[in-house]
């Protein structure tokens, strides 16, 4: 019993879904087919407002009319139509080509009545076809002509093309070449016009002007003089030396106040010598005459070495004159000291 519920309802799920699938099958081409009534509308109302203008002799305007109703919806009515209308408004080239694409579209639709009927209006139409043949003199590259808005390139040159009657103007364009602008005229039916393009002439080229440029004045860059190891190290021994000497000055001093108050008195009755009243002005002449031996040697340290800056001073001067003549400068300094004073030399070739 169950088995037999479960069947039911499969049988009934499947039927339900085929008739779904069915629905939308059948709704698509629906879809797609309310899409083209609309153009389809269009068309064949454009259609029969060319028919009746075509009708009334109004091909100006008629002839748009089955242009703009093909655009829509091509059919072969509509371009045997259009053929007609473009033959009887005087243009033979369009009706010609627009029979020709009749018939090549009549026999894709396997209409053989109306494929023959285009051919042979085509045919009729061929005698009275007017014929341009544009005649390059001096072709230029890129060259193309246009006649009537029709562009003419290098391949349909010297080939007699159909085109409509009327008076035509004419361009001629390339590249680096200055157009050309003339007019043909295509009346008698039948006819070849032959239209002789003229050379291009080359454009003149346009020099740009140069805007002058203010010219900014090079200063010279003078190379930075190295530093003149000589003339800084003068420089410094000097100012040691000088520092020196002012040490040995002030020490010196100080040694002289201190000697001046220690009471250390000359003492004729005691042989000449100098006796000092208490330990204390003993221990003050001692540092003093200490301090004055101290300043005396500081006092030559500086002085020779002030010295000795001077002299490095002179020679890097005369190192800045002539590198070369320099490194030949000696100079050779012997410092005496002795137990009555102390003295120095100096002995150099320049």
């Amino acid at each position: 019993m169950l088995h037999y519920y479960r069947t039911a309802v499969m049988t009934t799920l499947r039927l339900l879904l085929g008739f779904s699938l069915v629905g939308l099958l059948a709704l698509a081409p629906q879809r797609a087919q309310a899409q083209s009534t609309g153009a389809q509308a269009a068309a064949e109302a454009l259609f029969r407002e060319g028919r009746r203008l075509m009708e009334e002799g109004n091909y100006d305007e008629a002839c748009p009319k089955f242009e703009a109703s093909n655009r829509l919806d091509v059919a072969v009515g509509t371009l045997l139509n259009l053929g007609v209308c473009w033959e009887q408004a005087g243009r033979h080239a369009s009706a010609w080509a627009t029979f020709l694409e009749a018939a090549a579209l009549a026999g894709r639709s396997g209409s053989p009545e109306r494929e023959q009927l285009a051919r042979s209006r085509a045919l009729e139409l061929e005698p009275r076809l007017i014929r341009i043949r544009v005649i390059v003199e001096t072709p230029a590259r890129g060259m193309t002509v246009n006649v009537g808005g029709r562009a003419f390139d290098d391949v349909m040159w010297s080939v007699a093309i159909p085109i409509d009657a009327g008076e035509w103007p004419v361009t001629a364009t390339a590249p680096g070449r200055i157009p050309w602008e003339g007019t043909v005229t295509a009346t008698e039916e039948g006819s070849v016009v032959e239209l002789r393009v003229p050379p291009l002439e080359l454009a003149p080229v346009v020099e740009v002007p140069q805007v002058p440029t203010t010219q900014v004045p090079v200063v010279p860059v003078e190379p930075e003089t190295p530093p003149n190891p000589l003339r800084s190290a003068g420089w410094g021994v000097a100012a040691l030396g000088v520092a020196t000497l002012g040490a040995g000055i002030g020490l010196g001093v100080n040694a002289k106040n201190l000697w001046n108050g220690a009471n250390c008195p000359e003492r004729p009755d005691l042989g000449g010598g100098r006796f000092c009243a208490s330990v204390a002005d003993q221990a003050d002449a001692e540092n003093a005459a200490t301090r004055a031996n101290v300043a005396t040697g500081l006092f030559v340290a500086g002085g020779t070495i002030a010295v000795t800056g001077v002299v490095l001073l002179i020679l890097s001067r005369g190192n800045d004159d002539d590198e070369d003549d320099s490194g030949s400068a000696r100079l050779r300094f012997t410092p005496n000291v002795g137990r009555q004073g102390a003295s120095f030399s100096l002995q150099g070739s320049f």
